[in-house]
């Protein structure tokens, strides 16, 4: 298992303020799929018509 910090970045690539999950994968790096999931957790909303756009967002192994 592998712990990332993903972090919403904007288009001049700050990152927004408050956008920021944790995401535990057993494989490799966090998929779109993985980044909706802990948002929909985080925030308590259901994200099932949006897609995650991986370009958007910088994800760092914590663990």
């Amino acid at each position: 298992m592998k712990l990332y910090k993903c972090e919403c970045q904007n288009s001049s690539g700050k990152t927004l303020k408050g956008m920021n999950v944790e995401v535990i994968t057993s494989i490799g790096d966090p998929k779109s799929e993985d980044i909706k999931k802990a948002v929909e957790r985080k925030y308590g909303v259901s994200l099932s018509s949006l897609s995650i756009n991986l370009n958007q967002w910088d994800c760092i192994l914590i663990s």
